[in-house]
């Protein structure tokens, strides 16, 4: 017989990259694709709360009417509008204490409004605002991280990833199904290590859709597509994807046809008796990635700018594309030069893609099949490829836009 087998998509389960799902329950953003960063840990975008604790020395601030000048102990000064300051002050008149929403209508504010009293301490600034008095207190720490050269870096919580490999260690990527049903910490523990390694085995978990759908649920929502929620297939070509065929499958990344692809995915093998083949394999798209820009830095540019187009066309009637196109990299600032510490998506998927755009010159056509070229040898050499049958009762879950595949049975 040929294996059974059950996939199960939660969206971006926001295990990308801060303290608030989706990317995570508990500890950790639970939604989220994911986006991992190598940079380090940055403070909150939220308006600065008075929480006033510091024994660095402080900057010096001036003021003159419409702007201030923080300047730092390294000699560095920027500028900043008295308007800003005021949009974000973070009293409880303006920033809703527990739901941390704006209370404040910004443009209710005078165009010209200014201070009028800059009071300094150890730990920020108060300032007194024209136009009725208003008081405000903003810290050093979140003045500071308005600097200009800041712009456009995330400010959420953000994770080293671990790359893996063919050799990857897979028993500390394992998890009881009774560890994440029953306590929030087991689902903390279980979102990290996806998070962080990009895949994690649940063991024990009850051969049924439902009791798999369970446990996707203590992450969050699942996604609907057009093939469903959740759903279990065999190869019977019931949709018109070569998913539902016995066909080896390249690695890949799924819904690349989407404008939001799926970022967390499940697999479940519920049955496979007497079956051969039907391996899965992973490979670490960050890891591939990171390969891509130390040996051709020309090529991951490239994978970073040209946009291509993808489709899913072989139900009847149906066409489902993207908005777009997108590049195969994407990062959290496409108007900056790509680098792989702001890489936060991987769309890859050479089955789906359709006809490069037509007004694209030859040339940069050229550059893109040479690019692409490149990252199709790194994601199939042997070190980089982990190959696993999977088990009934183990589901395997991925993320980091792994890429994913099945070789044929």
């Amino acid at each position: 017989m040929t294996p059974r087998i059950s996939i199960f998509i939660v969206a971006r389960c926001l295990l990308r990259q801060a303290p608030t799902p989706i990317w995570r329950t508990a500890k950790y953003r639970c939604l989220a694709t994911a986006a991992v960063e190598a940079s380090p840990p940055e403070a909150t975008e939220s308006p600065p709360e008075d929480t006033r604790q510091s024994s660095k020395p402080p900057p010096s601030y001036s003021t003159a009417r419409g702007y201030g000048l923080l300047s730092l102990s390294n000699g560095q000064a920027f500028p900043i509008t008295d308007f800003f300051l005021r949009d974000h002050c973070g009293c409880k008149e303006c920033r809703h204490p527990e739901t941390k929403q704006r209370l404040l209508d910004t443009f209710t504010l005078p165009k010209d409004i200014h201070a009028e009293k800059v009071t300094k301490g150890p730990d920020g600034i108060e300032i007194e605002w024209s136009h009725g008095g208003h008081q405000s207190f903003y810290s050093w720490e979140w003045l500071i991280l308005r600097r200009p050269e800041r712009k456009g870096r995330s400010t959420l919580e953000v994770v080293r990833p671990a790359f893996f490999g063919a050799d990857v260690d897979v028993k500390p990527l394992q998890m009881e199904y009774r560890d994440v049903l029953d306590s929030v910490d087991g689902v903390a523990r279980w979102t990290d290590m996806i998070r962080k390694h990009g895949f994690s085995y649940v063991k024990s978990c009850p051969r049924t859709p439902i009791a798999t759908q369970t446990l996707l649920r203590k992450i969050a929502f699942v996604r609907q597509t057009h093939y469903g929620g959740l759903w279990d297939f065999t190869s019977n070509l019931f949709k018109k994807d070569t998913a539902y065929t016995s066909l080896a499958l390249a690695a890949h990344t799924d819904t690349t046809y989407f404008t939001d692809p799926c970022g967390l995915q499940m697999f479940h093998l519920l049955s496979h008796t007497d079956g051969e083949g039907g391996e899965s394999l992973l490979v670490d798209g960050f890891k591939a990635a990171a390969i891509l820009q130390n040996e051709d830095p020309q090529a991951y540019e490239t994978l970073s700018t040209v946009n291509v187009p993808t489709h899913a066309s072989g139900n009847e009637a149906i066409s489902i594309q993207p908005s777009r196109g997108f590049p195969v990299l994407n990062h959290k600032n496409p108007r900056q030069p790509p680098k792989f510490v702001d890489l936060i998506q991987v769309r890859w998927n050479n089955d789906d893609r359709g006809i490069l755009d037509e007004h694209m010159s030859p040339w940069v056509a050229d550059r893109w099949y040479h690019a692409a070229r490149k990252w199709n040898e790194i994601i199939r050499r042997p070190e980089n490829e982990y190959w696993a049958q999977l088990k009934p009762a183990m589901p395997i879950s991925t993320i980091r836009s792994t890429s994913e595949s099945m070789s044929s049975y």
